[in-house]
């Protein structure tokens, strides 16, 4: 039997999904790369958009913040922590090895998300970016390169 298949007599229910923005990427990482144009967690979502500038979004109640920092197309993006009603870090990195780090909350009512600017640093080809899981502090990132 199928691990996927519906049992017999089931009608298959697919998920619910609700679009929240039209997503066309300015350039497509390469087939072989492990980058990531897109980050979630329970909190939130972020995704890159032209310009090297990051659009997120509260999950919970679909409000939302633009960030800046970047002035190439975003290659990786990865956040750590963020659950639901609690601060999350992302990082992100551009195709020129600017590395940036924020910090997103969902400000109070859930009608913004704030943000605030952490570390950057310049690492030539950084690709790859991953947090330590779990909510042990400090937080740690790896960043991975060509």
């Amino acid at each position: 039997m199928d691990a996927y298949a519906a049992p017999a007599g089931d009608a298959f229910r697919a998920p619910k999904c609700t679009p929240v923005t039209l997503y066309q990427s300015e350039e497509k990482p390469p087939a072989e790369s492990a980058s990531s144009q897109l980050a979630a967690c329970e909190g939130f979502l972020a995704y890159a958009i032209k310009g090297g500038k990051i659009r997120v979004l509260a999950r919970g109640s679909a409000t939302r913040t633009l960030l800046r920092g970047h002035s190439q197309r975003i290659v990786d993006l990865a956040f750590g922590g963020g659950a639901a009603g609690a601060a999350a870090s992302l990082a992100s990195c551009c195709a020129g090895g600017r590395l940036c780090t924020w910090t997103v909350r969902e400000g109070p009512g859930g009608d913004e998300v704030a943000h605030e600017r952490g570390p950057e640093l310049e690492i030539a080809g950084a690709v790859r970016l991953a947090w330590r899981p779990g909510p042990a502090p400090p937080p740690a990132l790896a960043v991975a390169g060509e």
